[in-house]
């Protein structure tokens, strides 16, 4: 529960700190004395919106401008295991005390036990903390989404309500899946020629990497066939054939050097160059005879080569620099091609999914409509036991349901909450017949019955006893500090019945000296108390209110 409250420029609360108990606690003041803002500050703490005060935590006119807004709460939580496995599971400081920092400003910033966290974070804290009912909340208990959101609490359905949406939304992203693979169809057939085309036509060219250089060389033979044979006989001329042939003369250096050598000893190394020479020669003419065979002029084959030059370079043109450019690009297309391909395969296996989520869904729906149904019977016999004892004995309460063709995101039927204040009238809607002070009656009565399936330790009313007063304000009074047996409850309320049954008492006040204003907060001691609470009833100064202030404090359970 929430121990202590610090809050510092936000809105116009200047600084202000106030330590709290469990049980039943009154927060009351002058309208306008900012005791809403109190509820707002712990909202803005949890992690909720800051609707008083502006994201900036500026608060013109009042002498802050620009400075830098900050609450902190100071919570025990030995009672909450749950707040305890979650602040380990994010890896944050735990044990029996939980601190928490909210900084509002430009860059602003939490802490949870001194470690920075995210607003989220304190969203996840704060759902197990503490529940915070404003009086703007009457609103929500009219649409039917929260109407069968509750019913889902009260009969704890929650978890499996959880598992239905989670099949509902698997399903809807399988019909999104499928619908984007039917609208595309059109695309992927035009694709899918197109690849087939690339393909084909690579595939026909059965290309060799190594194939393009032994073509050019080819077609240089066959173009200059008649050039190459005139130089091959020439070279073998001069080696061979001619009357002065190299090979001869070589031949005549040999027999001389052989000579030299017997008569001298000394030319060994000459001779070997030279008969080296003369082999080389020998070679070199053999080779030239042999390229000299192979020379034909074939201008069949010529065109032949010509066009398979050409095949080659308008693939490369198309498909990349080299042969193995084209190759490797016609993998690709073997590749998107099959993926494209199976596409079909994976339309009929959605498909199959989709009969498989949809029987899925059907079962989880029927589940918890079950489950609805059951619970809202017993659900509108508490209603009405809690409505009978908040004044209005004679309410009729029931939970209408009305079932959908098809499942949708709230299940398999839509829920209505049908109440009647007094006898002889027929059951209606809540929205159409239920007055101000009924609202909250009802919704008080929602928050008691609800509140025995939950364990937040902390529940805050912002001046939920709008429009009810007398007895049925005394009947509130008590059931609130029924609520707060083995709970906080924190009230912020303008009716004497309900201050008076309060455990603790604070006093909410606005003070201005035409520059600015602050708000502060105090515990009221006994007398203080009685003099409030006269105050409350209109009329501070008589003896005669403050005898009846007295009695309605001694009657909620305080000492005067």
């Amino acid at each position: 529960m929430l121990r202590v409250l610090s809050v510092r420029n936000f809105a116009i609360i200047d600084r202000l700190e106030i330590s709290l108990a469990g049980g039943l606690t009154c927060l009351t003041g002058e309208t306008g004395a900012g005791k809403s803002i109190l509820a707002d500050a712990v909202g803005a703490l949890l992690g909720g919106g800051l609707s008083r005060v502006g994201p900036t935590g500026d608060r013109s006119g009042n002498g802050g401008e620009g400075e830098e807004s900050a609450v902190e709460g100071i919570f025990d939580i030995s009672a909450v295991p749950e707040v305890g496995a979650l602040l380990e599971e994010k890896g944050l400081p735990a044990g029996g005390e939980l601190v928490i920092r909210r900084i509002i400003s430009p860059r602003g910033r939490a802490y949870v036990n001194g470690s920075l966290a995210s607003i989220s974070t304190l969203q996840e804290i704060g759902e197990r903390l503490a529940d915070i009912h404003g009086q703007h909340d009457h609103q929500s208990l009219l649409k039917a989404d929260r109407q069968l959101k509750l019913i889902d609490e009260f009969c704890e359905a929650s978890a499996l309500y959880l598992a239905y949406i989670d099949n509902y939304r698997e399903l809807s992203e399988l019909k999104n899946s499928l619908s984007g693979l039917e609208a595309g169809r059109r695309e992927r057939e035009q694709r899918l020629d197109m690849l087939l085309f690339q393909r084909d036509e690579i595939d026909k060219a059965a290309l060799s990497p190594s194939e393009e250089d032994g073509l050019k060389s080819e077609r240089a033979r066959l173009m200059h066939a008649d050039r190459l044979r005139a130089l091959s006989e020439d070279v073998i001329l001069r080696l061979k054939d001619s009357e002065t042939p190299a090979l001869a003369a070589v031949g005549e250096a040999k027999k001389a050097l052989r000579e030299m050598r017997g008569l001298a000893g000394s030319f060994e190394e000459a001779l070997r160059l030279v008969e080296g020479a003369e082999v080389s020669l020998m070679e070199a003419c053999s080779a030239v005879r042999d390229f000299e065979r192979t020379l034909e002029a074939d201008p069949e084959r010529l065109s032949a080569v010509e066009e398979r030059l050409d095949v080659i370079s308008r693939l490369k043109k198309k498909y990349g620099e080299t042969i193995e450019d084209v190759l490797a690009y016609r993998e690709r297309l073997e590749g998107e091609f099959q993926a494209i391909s199976g596409s079909e395969e994976d339309s009929g296996s959605i498909r199959a999914r989709i009969t498989e989520s949809e029987a899925s869904l059907l079962e989880l729906g029927r589940k918890l409509s079950e489950k609805r149904r059951a619970g809202a019977v017993e659900f509108g016999e508490r209603m009405r036991s809690e409505l009978a004892e908040l004044g209005m004995e004679r309410a009729q309460f029931r939970v209408e349901f009305y079932p959908q063709e098809r499942p949708s995101l709230h299940g398999m039927e839509k829920a209505e909450f049908l109440f009647s204040a007094n006898p002889g009238e027929g059951v209606k809607p809540l929205a159409k017949i239920a007055s101000g002070g009924e609202l909250s009656r009802v919704m008080l009565a929602l928050k008691v019955i609800l509140s025995s399936a939950d364990n937040v330790p902390t529940l805050i009313f912002d001046e939920v006893d709008a429009g009810i007063g007398g007895k049925t304000a005394v009947a509130v009074g008590r059931k609130l500090k029924e609520a707060a047996l083995n709970r906080q409850v924190l009230a912020i309320t303008h009716l004497p019945q309900i201050a008076s049954q309060a455990v603790e008492h604070f006093v909410v006040e606005k003070n201005t000296d035409g520059k600015s204003t602050k708000v502060s907060i105090r515990r009221l001691g006994k007398e203080e108390r009685v003099r409030e609470v006269a105050r409350m009833l209109g009329d501070d100064e008589s003896k005669a209110a403050s005898a009846h202030a007295a009695e309605l404090v001694k009657r909620g359970g305080g000492v005067v």
